[in-house]
């Protein structure tokens, strides 16, 4: 299964927020199904109750990116193998760290520095990951903006 259809179809699952989930979970339909078969649901005459059966259809990865093309003389572009796209592609999906989260391993750093410092060890700088710590700011940040609001909305 190509790479595109993965996340694509993560994404469509996934509760995780996040700019790039939301725009993949609403362009799922693009990335899987061809435009052909986007519209020959709408083409197709509804059969009666009595003669539809249900029988399993086989259905195989799409090849193409459909959609993505916007010249007229070009084609829609094939999707690529999996080792062929960067590692950092395969992270995107993966839920990121709440804030409660943050503010517990705050805690836990918080205690390990002063275990350390009664120890005689020194202090310790690398107890939580830089892009942890951005992220504990940016949605400290986000709360304080959001009760800001609350406080200054007219009544």
């Amino acid at each position: 299964m190509s790479a595109l259809l993965r996340i694509a179809a993560a994404s469509a699952a996934s509760t995780s927020g996040g700019l790039f989930s939301s725009l993949l979970a609403s362009q799922t339909r693009a990335f899987v199904a061809p435009a052909s078969a986007l519209y020959a649901k709408a083409k197709t005459k509804a059969a009666p109750a009595a003669a539809k059966k249900e029988e399993p259809k086989a259905t195989s990865a799409p090849t193409h990116a459909a959609g993505i093309n916007f010249k007229k003389t070009g084609s829609d572009p094939e999707f690529g193998p999996d080792e062929s796209y960067p590692d950092w592609l395969w992270t995107l999906l993966e839920p990121r760290k709440t804030l409660r989260q943050l503010e517990n391993e705050v805690a836990a750093a918080k205690a390990m520095h002063e275990q350390s410092l009664a120890d005689g060890k020194g202090p310790r700088y690398d107890i939580m990951d830089v892009k942890d710590i951005q992220r504990l700011l940016k949605l400290r940040r986000r709360v304080k903006i959001k009760e800001n609001n609350d406080r200054r909305k007219k009544k």
